[in-house]
């Protein structure tokens, strides 16, 4: 009996052991579930994290949370409201259920009955699992809603940045106790995702109007700078029509007179009448005649009509170039002869280089290219304006043009004074210059630099002390 009773005994304590043993692998079982549950929740929140902190539109964060959030939570309900701090509101995007977009609403400020507001005004987050019984913990001395689409548990939780709260974001479910400490948990990570997505979206505002801003004073620069210019290509174009028109107005006073002779001995000779006209009339007209001729009025006249002539043809050529140099048609690229653009831009430095600077050109027959023709010209007048001032007394200038591997090349060399290295090296900077104050804005040469690089080509300077300075440009033809 009694080794029968042993072996109920260990029989037993086997089956114990056994149901222990059972017990240890559904616990383990639960536990690796609950683990890969957990994995894949954090594997989730991450991908997540990435999603909306890469985006930097606010409805593309709201959209990818709440295409993503249910996986983790019920979330009937979900939104992000901002505060606008001039309306003193909570403004508010969101979706429910579906992903149907909710329209934009607010809550205001002064709206002590709304639990958005007290997340916000408290800094603290706000969680209620059964909403007749729980909405007296924080909305106090007012009645909970009873409307039918009124969710029956909610989470809010504050936007917090290290200047204080911007925000909340809230999810809702139309179930009862849906949430527990898992769920805050979650949801505390997502927001700290939609803080940095939101101030990385501002961030990017922010640099964006900085940039407009930025955009809009250089067009006011370059604009000052073109303007700067057009003093230099008013007064030399107002000094190189000068003389021309001097020549034609004084020519006009001059002709004006000899015209008169002229007329006046017509109407001698037409009133004179052989029959009638006092003795002595005919010696008279006679005299007047020779008076207009030979080394008298009439050679006179024909020098003064070759003068006027020349006056003219000089202000035509003068307001040709200035045409050309300038062109206002500069939507388009369109091919233009570079050596033409130099040449239209000498006549109008002309009046700050005659007689005190000599200009050396050699061309070589340089094809048309493909540009627009308004900017180089500009590019021409600074590099030259630069070497005119350069040249202190008289000096030289000299342009060489050649092709060479599909491209252009241009180079203007003065025999200034030079520069050092460390001013070369600058030489390209906005607003560096080594004029004095009020003779340049230290833009002509910046502009330069930019107007070539949009034409795909090269400009460079080479000078040393005491040697001159080159400045040479590299053009594709195509």
């Amino acid at each position: 009996m009694e080794i029968g009773q042993n072996i109920i005994d260990q029989d037993d304590k086997v089956k114990e052991r056994m149901a222990q043993l059972q017990q240890l692998n559904d616990q383990m079982l639960q536990q690796r579930k609950e683990l890969q549950n957990t994995y894949h929740n954090v594997k989730l929140l991450s991908e997540i994290g990435q999603q909306i902190t890469s985006t930097l539109s606010l409805e593309k964060i709201i959209g990818t949370v709440y295409d993503n959030v249910n996986n983790l939570m019920d979330a009937a309900i979900f939104g992000i409201g901002i505060y606008n701090a001039a309306e003193r509101r909570l403004e508010f995007r969101g979706t429910i259920e579906k992903g149907d977009k909710i329209p934009d609403f607010y809550s205001s400020e002064d709206n002590e009955n709304s639990s958005a507001i007290w997340c916000f005004k408290n800094q603290k987050e706000l969680i209620i699992n059964d909403i007749q019984v729980e909405y007296d913990k924080y909305i106090k001395n007012s009645p909970p809603p009873v409307a039918e689409d009124t969710p029956e548990s909610l989470m809010y939780l504050p936007l917090m940045t290290h200047e204080g709260a911007i925000g909340v974001i809230t999810v809702q479910s139309f179930k009862k106790f849906s949430y527990n400490s898992f769920h805050i948990d979650i949801l505390h990570t997502l927001a700290s995702y939609v803080i940095i997505a939101i101030q990385n979206a501002d961030s990017y505002r922010k640099m964006i109007d900085a940039f407009e801003q930025l955009k809009a004073t250089q067009s006011k620069l370059v604009e000052s700078e073109k303007m700067a210019s057009l003093g230099v290509l008013t007064a030399g174009v107002a000094h190189e029509i000068n003389n021309p028109i001097n020549f034609i107005s004084a020519g006009i006073e001059a002709l004006k007179e000899n015209f008169t002779d002229v007329t006046d001995l017509l109407e001698l000779y037409f009133q004179y009448d052989p029959a009638t006209s006092p003795p002595g009339e005919w010696e008279k007209i006679l005299q007047k005649k020779k008076r207009l001729t030979g080394d008298g009025i009439l050679p006179e006249i024909k020098d003064l009509l070759a003068s006027i002539k020349n006056g003219a043809a000089r202000t035509t050529e003068i307001v040709k170039g200035l045409r050309s140099f300038s062109r206002l048609d500069e939507n388009d690229r369109k091919k233009a002869n570079l050596e033409e653009g130099i040449d239209n831009t000498l006549v109008i430095l002309n009046s700050r280089m005659k007689n005190r600077v000599e200009v050396i050109k050699e061309y070589g027959k340089i094809p048309e290219i493909l540009c627009f023709p308004g900017q180089l010209n500009q590019v021409f007048m600074n590099v030259l304006h630069n070497a005119s001032d350069a040249i202190e007394g008289e000096g030289k200038i000299t342009i060489k043009t050649w092709q060479e591997n599909g491209h252009v090349k241009i180079t203007m060399r003065d025999t200034g004074n030079g520069m050092p290295e460390e001013v070369r090296r600058k030489i390209f900077e906005p607003f560096f210059t080594t004029k004095a104050v009020g003779k340049g804005t230290g833009l002509g040469l910046s502009i330069a630099y930019g107007i070539i690089e949009k034409h795909k080509g090269v400009i460079e300077v080479e000078s040393a002390i005491g040697k001159g300075t080159q400045f040479t440009i590299t053009l594709p033809v195509a």
